[in-house]
């Protein structure tokens, strides 16, 4: 999909029509539709195989420029010298739309054209990460071809991630996740979202109906909502909605993102939202750039403490990743901690903290302790950039919590004999790192204490 647009100034109405007479200035073209998601994707350093199709025009041959301008690979558009390549041009005025022309064709693509598509994603469905469906309803996305997809998509365990139309939804069954809109999800429903028992019931009514792992609904102003087996909502952070074009695609390509790189459900729809604000914020199409990512990845940890259970899919879903795992009650944060912390990270990919709970603090330091809640100790570790996950355990010792967890490397801080180290005898390798003399929670307490007498 090629998005045109036309900016100008509005200063008189035309004497043949009460319409007003837009001075056009300046013109630009950006891609649209799939080859939007593709360019979110495509500008943080993915690479990205698109499929779709084309016509044999002018605004085709647009569409493949744009496609090498931003590093997206263009062997999967089909070229049909009978459709049009669709193109939707918006006028704008004083930086407010004014009008929008399409055109296109919405016919189904033919069975050859259908057979092409599939042979050609079947020879890299082992290399790909995650597959998404970005369904703007002009023809190419058949019932038929989609169902294959996603038959394909599940034998190799790939996650689908589908955003749909309200037309034929049903074959997006057996996806990942569907990311409809809040009227969409009313229109797949044919029930009203009135409020939040409302929004409850068509959450299931999809996710069961399709048998989703997850059903999605963007809320627009108000956020995105997510259904499993409860629904949370996540609230939007920007408060001025300027333009909601391509929104859409944005919160696709964020969870799309996330997922790859195995952040949980709840990171992804948080990467989502924050990415969503970004874009209803900006007039025309907003694309993703590594600035808004890393901003929201190394300010927004703390909304990533997670339970065991949703730590261990996460870490199922890791491939290729060396996980290193350290534990600790972490009352107060120091600078013994943080480069122990530090130095714990540069041995593996992915560090994971077992915290202990503020019931397990009492019970190893006395009734005194912790002098900051679990939360609050949970939210300053993963504030630190070399911290990517916490998860919470009230046991006097991680032991069990490593043997689910499984690590690759264990370690623990201070002057250690290795076989000391509680859960040693679970992994291949264990690790004592130094703390800095003479820097510990303990003292600090003391020190306060002393200064208190």
């Amino acid at each position: 999909m090629l998005d045109n647009y036309l900016w100008g100034n509005c200063h008189r109405i035309s004497p043949e029509a009460p319409v007003g007479i837009i001075d056009s200035q300046t013109e630009s073209f950006s891609l649209g539709g799939c080859a939007n998601v593709a360019n979110n994707l495509s500008n943080i350093g993915c690479e990205i195989s698109l499929f779709s199709v084309i016509g044999n025009d002018d605004d085709g041959l647009k569409v493949k420029k744009l496609f090498k301008k931003n590093n997206i690979n263009s062997d999967g558009l089909l070229i049909d010298k009978n459709r049009k390549t669709t193109k939707k041009s918006r006028i704008f005025a004083f930086h407010q739309n004014m009008l929008r022309i399409d055109k296109e064709d919405i016919f189904p693509i033919n069975e050859k054209q259908e057979n092409i598509i599939f042979k050609k994603i079947s020879k890299i469905i082992k290399d790909i990460d995650i597959v998404i469906l970005s369904d703007y309803n002009k023809g190419v996305l058949t019932y038929n071809l989609s169902k294959k997809i996603i038959k394909l998509s599940n034998k190799h365990n790939k996650k689908v991630l589908a955003d749909p139309k309200e037309n034929n939804y049903l074959k997006f069954k057996n996806s990942f996740l569907i990311t409809p809109n809040k009227s969409e999800a009313e229109k797949i429903t044919k029930q009203k979202i009135n409020n939040k028992k409302d929004l409850l019931k068509v959450s299931k009514k999809i996710r069961k109906e399709l048998k989703l792992d997850y059903a999605v609904i963007t809320l627009s102003e108000n956020g995105i909502s997510y259904f499993k087996k409860s629904l949370k909502i996540i609230k939007a952070k920007s408060k001025e909605v300027f333009d909601v074009t391509g929104a859409g695609d944005t919160v696709l390509a964020s969870i799309a993102l996330s997922l790859a790189n195995d952040k949980s459900i709840k990171e992804s729809i948080l990467c989502a939202n924050f990415m969503a604000s970004k874009a209803i914020s900006k007039l025309g199409n907003y694309v993703m750039n590594k600035d808004d990512i890393n901003s929201f990845f190394n300010k927004n940890k703390i909304n990533m403490s997670i339970d065991l259970k949703e730590l261990l899919t996460i870490k199922n879903n890791m491939q290729n990743k060396k996980t290193v795992f350290t534990n600790g009650c972490f009352d107060l944060l120091h600078i013994g901690h943080t480069r122990f912390l530090k130095k714990a990270k540069e041995l593996g990919d992915v560090l994971i903290i077992g915290l202990n709970s503020d019931l397990s603090v009492k019970k190893l330091k006395g009734d005194d302790r912790p002098i900051n809640a679990q939360n609050d100790r949970a939210e300053l570790l993963l504030s630190l950039k070399y911290v990517d996950y916490v998860v919470i355990f009230d046991e006097d010792t991680p032991y069990n919590l490593i043997k689910k967890i499984n690590p690759d490397i264990l370690v623990k801080g201070g002057d250690y004999d290795i076989k000391d180290i509680v859960g040693f005898n679970l992994v291949k390798k264990t690790k004592a790192l130094n703390y800095i003399k003479d820097k510990s929670t303990s003292l600090i307490v003391s020190k306060i204490k002393a200064k208190d007498v």
